[in-house]
């Protein structure tokens, strides 16, 4: 292999008795990694024109991946880190770069052209001096403190965060050190942006940074267009800091960026175009030793380059003639060698620009004093002779703008005045030179030239230890020096009030006691519902939702996908699919490959999460009856289950909080018989008291508490015992179910509620009726690992769920040693997602006391009533009004009372359009239009092969399913371009009975969606969708939602379709089976060809009025979960009475009718198995007993509020009916 040629990825380097080989890849994480795309970028050497080597440049998605990188690890250990170990790492440093100065400077020679001995002498030396200068400031980062009228003042210097630092490639090294060794003595991490002409130096200093020891992530090397990777950086809202070295072209740019993203620090070192001043008085060999110098080291390629050389009248002539006689005649050569004096310009476009220049000027007839361009050693490289002009004009282009090369503009001077005015002639202000005896002469001129910098009798001194920097157009910010490092942290000013000695031992005593709770984490006697202040973790960031699956997803995945494989072919072996090779599907299957199942569950109040365990335990492998209908075994293969409202707090909730347990072991832990708005009998005082007090000692730390804390923890007493204090991310805790795979991810869906763009209240509480579409709002998803949104709105980012309360600004933890555990209490989760229910907790809702008992309302079937609904006579408030409100006014002024759940924002000043949001107001996921939440489960890195959806939404004017919040999910994903099965029109839903039945969507789909079965609630077995207001369920009406479930889920327990278990697991597998090749069945072809849309969609006029209401089945309930009641299904009328008129009588099994409105209305009579009727509601006195038929017992008088109507459910004593409700 020869020197400086490409093998692989690596570039072999042979000067200066130096062999070595060099990664030509990006340098993130401490790793040198690929291109986006294997990009790449090709280097020459400038003093031969010859490739060097190709080295990969970074595209915006590489650029993406090292702030990542750098985010992670500023936010874990490295800004908090040890001053001495910084210290520690830029000395070691250091000596690395004095070990392999042999190295550094061959390759800068054989790169940017830069002599050898001036790169071993300067550059290398520089970069060496730097780190061991900025190494000494670790410890000294010190603020100031001074007295204030209140009290007392004190600075802080804190680190800025990601920064970066976009390098030039002239003298590329050391400029780069003074960047980063600041940046990282100071607690940053940096993104560096090497030139794309000369890199090479990169790649080494890159392996020395990882040799040092600096963790991963602290220093990124990238390689670069400045079009791509420069302006992804000045462009990237995380990036706080931008520290640019290059043209006043580019640093416009970078400063616009600023501008219009994310107003981040920006340094900017611009060039110039530097005057040189010589007195008549100075010392002759000197003055032209240096003068001479500032122009030809490094072919003036150098941004303090001396280029406008003013000399004094009387010596000009003098001057001019040994200036020339030094300059003339240097040689081009080999940089490499000890012997050369003038290297090559960097690139064949440096060489046409500074040849541009010199032809310009000779176009404006300015006078050429030498420059022979036949004078350089070899045609092949990019020599310019060195070139002086004399008696040059200020007007004159080369006296105005910067060459950057070997290009001299020499101009005579009479007076102190005249040649001050000359020096401050100019846009640039970045370095000046003054040669005189005169020291007050000397000082008089330093004062007055408009520059940054300035030299008295030398040249181009690099001191460490002093700032380095412009006026005007060569910029602002300063490198090297105390100040070069102030440009690299955030001041902070903290003032303090001196109080009076028993305010400040008040003060004191409440920090003790704030101190305490905080360190009582875990602790389940001292307020084990408030969160607490905790040390941050490492790399706390909001996660960007563009990188896809989190970590913990994804290995959550494979560690599931283990168990999905062996509860895969159980199910198959089950299913009764025919002509079918399962060992053989098996064996091209791994915990990768294996189908993605998903199931999700509705709002539409507390029956629907009842009617989503009945899906669940259809499907769960572990019920007789269920493997006894073929169906047992697809729930063991589920990967995600999603639920809102009462579809996330109950089925969601339940079997993720009892480790995925059978329903007898959930029934276990449940009391739905209690309405959760009364509380334990006989002890109520106790219930509302720890309820308030809870959320009254969250309140009291500062954190946001809304009527969800309060409604959550009424909600958790129906739900898992200790869930109030359970966090939510204590599900995916290592041992868990879930962590060890043994069920599926539970997802919620909340949705964010903008002020000013927010609906109003009772809109909500009637969601699904097409009157919440179109709001546009943000969706987030809570799981056990993380909190955010995917798709549109107003933040695309996640936070881990253990630290949802923490304040967070920019994507970063507002303060890393104040971060918030605990905040996600399970309770709060449940009473966020089912926040429409907590209206009825507001007193200004319906201007009645906050508490009122109002659960137990029901409607009628037919009823439109969307408004208002009262509280019948005798009902008006619970018997614990008094008390609760009571106790509710203790913490009444901490409590935002809306019905909204209020977070603190995590994703604060993370994207423009969230803005500086210091909160997060959430509600019920419904409130997007999208009552399924099925959009977690079509989120593209998931690839969710095949999803169960149960809908029990109040969606038609009727309160039954008409296929609207599955039309809004598909829209929706139209409009983010994720594919997702097209729906048909509510005419077609209903003419074609797919409101009524299991349907599939997506069968013969080219979109590469998911495949959807849709279950909708219907009669199957009963009358299932209850008020979602109702506050408790009997035994019997649990058993009658879940078994009407089951029977949608099972197709009537098979008795509909013979096959349907097979059409079940040939729909689960179909995605699968496409992508390991294998081809399925006729049989499955069959199912699809009967329970599929065939996308036509149907001109019938329909309304909702032929919806299909009528129970299909004459069953006995098939489940025991919470009693042995059994069901039996009649027929006949249960229609009520007229206005004021008795009920009418209940047909056959039919329910009794209702009495009518306003009149005294008396119960209809119980057919065979009838239930008794309900009594008139509005005035009057109750309705009298309705009498009882072959199902035993006597019916019931009910009063005005009564049980509504429905089939009959046989009870040993008395006989009820059900609302048609949703």
């Amino acid at each position: 292999m020869q020197p400086g040629t490409v093998d692989g990825n690596a570039l072999l380097l042979d000067w200066k008795l130096v062999s070595r080989t060099f990664p030509t890849g990006l340098f993130i994480d401490n790793k040198f990694v690929a291109a986006t795309d294997s990009q790449t970028i090709d280097i020459e050497n400038p003093s031969t024109g010859a490739h060097l080597a190709t080295v990969s440049a970074a595209q915006a998605a590489d650029v993406k991946r090292a702030v990542k990188s750098s985010l992670a690890a500023f936010t874990s250990s490295w800004r908090q880190s040890e001053p001495s170990t910084r210290r520690a790492l830029l000395n070691r440093l250091a000596d690395l770069i004095e070990r392999d100065a042999n190295e550094l400077a061959s390759i800068e020679a054989v790169d940017a052209g830069m002599l050898y001995r001036m790169s071993l002498g300067l550059s290398v030396a520089q970069a060496a001096e730097t780190c061991r200068y900025f190494a000494g400031w670790t410890d000294k980062l010190d603020g100031q403190s001074m007295r204030i009228a209140e009290g007392m003042a004190y600075t802080q210097r804190e680190p800025i965060g990601v920064c970066s630092a976009i390098v030039p490639w002239n003298a590329p090294l050391m400029i780069t050190v003074w960047k980063l060794a600041p940046a990282l003595a100071a607690g940053n991490t940096l993104i560096i942006k090497t030139p794309e002409v000369a890199p090479l130096y990169g790649q080494k200093l890159a392996q020395l940074i990882v040799e040092a020891g600096f963790p991963p992530g602290v220093v990124n090397i990238l390689c670069g267009l400045g079009t791509v990777a420069g302006q992804t950086l000045a462009e990237h809202p995380l990036v706080r800091k931008v520290s640019f070295t290059g043209s006043a072209t580019v640093g416009r740019r970078i400063l616009e960026s600023s501008a219009r993203t994310n107003l981040k620090r920006v340094t900017v070192e611009l060039g110039g175009k530097g005057p040189t001043c010589v007195f008549a008085d100075a010392d002759w060999e000197n003055a032209l030793a240096h003068v001479t110098a500032g122009i030809t080291v490094h072919n003036g390629q150098i941004c303090a380059a001396g280029s406008r050389i003013y000399v004094q009248d009387e010596i000009y002539d003098r001057f001019v003639a040994e200036f020339s006689k030094r300059t003339r005649d240097a040689v081009a050569g080999d940089p490499l060698l000890d012997s050369t004096v003038k290297g090559p310009l960097v690139s064949a476009a440096q060489r046409a620009r500074v040849e541009g220049y010199i032809q310009k000027a000779l176009k404006e007839d300015t006078k050429l004093l030498h420059g022979d361009a036949s004078s350089h050693a070899s045609p092949k490289g990019h020599f310019v002779p060195n070139t002086a002009f004399v008696d040059v004009q200020p007007s004159a282009t080369i006296m105005r703008e910067e060459v950057f090369g070997p290009v001299a503009s020499i101009a005579r001077f009479r007076t102190e005045e005249e040649v001050i005015a000359l020096a401050n002639d100019s846009e640039y202000g970045l370095s000046a030179a003054v040669f005189t005896s005169d020291v007050t002469r000397a000082m008089r001129i330093s004062d007055a030239v408009e520059c940054g910098q300035v030299t008295v009798n030398m040249w181009g001194t690099v001191n460490a230890n002093t700032p380095f920097g412009g006026y005007k157009q060569s910029g602002f910010g300063r490198d090297l020096g105390k100040e070069g490092l102030d440009e690299w942290t955030n001041v902070k000013c903290v003032k303090v009030v001196i109080m009076e000695f028993h305010a400040t031992l008040a003060t004191l005593s409440i920090a003790l006691l704030v101190q305490a709770c905080r360190c009582q984490q875990g602790n389940p006697d001292s307020d084990p519902y408030v969160p607490v202040y905790t040390e941050c973790p490492e790399n706390l960031t909001v996660r960007n939702a563009s990188d896809g699956l989190s970590p913990q997803e994804e290995s959550w995945r494979s560690t599931r996908g283990k168990q999905v494989m062996t509860a895969l072919q159980d199910y198959l072996n089950t299913a009764n699919i025919s002509d079918f090779d399962i060992q053989g599907y098996m064996d091209k299957l791994n915990e990768s490959t294996v189908p993605i199942v998903g199931m999700s569950i509705s709002g539409g109040g507390t029956q629907s999460g009842i009617g989503g365990l009945g899906v669940w335990q259809a499907y769960d492998a572990r019920y007789p009856a269920a493997v006894a209908a073929g169906t047992g075994g697809l729930t063991q293969i589920l990967s995600y289950i999603t639920g809102l409202s009462g579809g996330g707090a109950v089925t969601v909730s339940l079997i993720a909080a009892n480790n995925f347990g059978t329903l007898e072991a959930i029934g276990g832990v449940t009391n739905f018989s209690a309405p959760y708005d009364v509380g334990p009998t006989g002890n109520e005082t106790e219930f509302f008291n720890n309820i308030f007090e809870n959320a009254g000692a969250k309140a009291e730390l500062g954190f946001p508490v809304s009527v969800a804390d309060t409604f959550g923890q009424f909600w958790a007493t129906w739900l898992p015992q200790n869930s109030t204090y359970l966090n939510y991310s204590d599900l995916a805790a290592n041992g868990s179910s879930l962590a060890e795979g043994a069920g599926p991810m539970p997802i919620i869906t909340l949705a964010e509620v903008v002020p000013g763009q927010s609906p109003e209240i009772g809109k909500i509480m009637y969601p699904g009726r097409n009157d919440t579409n179109g709001f546009n709002l943000t969706s987030y998803e809570v799981t056990p690992f993380e909190f955010g949104s995917w798709l549109g709105g107003r933040v695309q980012g996640f936070i881990p769920t253990q630290w949802l309360g923490t304040s967070m600004d920019n994507g970063t933890a507002q303060n890393s040693s104040q971060c918030v555990a605990g905040f996600d209490k399970f309770s709060l989760v449940q009473g966020s997602t089912t926040n429409a229910f907590c209206a009825w907790f507001i007193d200004d809702f319906y201007g009645r006391p906050i508490f009122a008992k109002r659960s137990i309302h029901s409607r009628q079937q037919g009823s439109n009533e969307t408004d208002d609904i009262p509280i019948p006579k005798g009902q008006e408030q619970s018997p614990l009004v008094e008390i609760v409100n009571e106790t509710a006014s203790n913490f009444q002024q901490t409590f935002n009372e809306s019905m909204w759940a209020t977070y603190p924002n995590p994703f604060q000043s993370y994207s423009d359009a969230m803005g500086n949001t210091s909160e997060l107001l959430l509600v019920d996921g419904s409130l997007t239009g999208e009552n399924n939440p099925i959009r977690p489960l079509i989120i593209p890195d998931r690839q969710v092969d095949f999803i169960v959806a149960y809908e029990a939404s109040s969606e038609g004017t009727y309160s039954w399913v008409n296929g609207t919040s599955l039309q809004n999910t598909a829209r929706s994903a139209s409009e983010g371009g994720i594919p997702f099965p097209k729906i048909p029109r509510v005419e077609t839903m209903i003419t074609k009975n797919f409101t009524s039945q299991p349907t599939f969507f997506g069968c013969n789909d080219t979109s590469n969606g998911p495949l959807v079965l849709y279950l909708p609630n219907s009669p199957w077995t009963a009358y299932s969708n209850y008020s979602y207001q109702m506050s408790s369920f009997t035994d019997e009406q649990l058993n009658a939602t879940i078994d009407n479930a089951f029977q949608l889920a099972t197709y009537g327990n098979g008795s509909f379709d013979a096959e349907w278990s097979a059409c079940l697991a040939c729909a689960a597998i179909t995605r699968s089976a496409e992508r390991v090749g294998i081809d399925l069945p006729e049989q499955c072809t069959r199912c699809f060809s009967r329970h599929c849309w065939d996308g036509k969609e149907s001109d019938a006029k329909v309304s909702e009025k032929d919806l299909d209401l009528k129970p299909k089945l004459n069953t006995t309930l098939t489940f025991q979960a919470w009693n042995s009641t059994v069901w039996q299904e009649g027929s006949g009328s249960s229609q009520g009475g007229g206005s004021g008129g008795s009920g009418g009588s209940g047909g056959s099994g039919g329910g009794g009718g209702n009495g009518g409105s306003g009149g005294n209305g008396d119960g209809g009579g119980g057919g065979s198995g009838g239930g008794s009727g309900n009594g008139g509601d509005g005035g009057g006195d109750s309705g009298s007993s309705g009498s009882s038929d072959n199902c035993g017992g006597t019916g019931s008088a009910l009063s005005a509020h009564a049980i509504p109507s429905g089939p009959i459910l046989c009870l040993p004593v008395l006989a009820f009916g059900f609302a048609v409700w949703g």
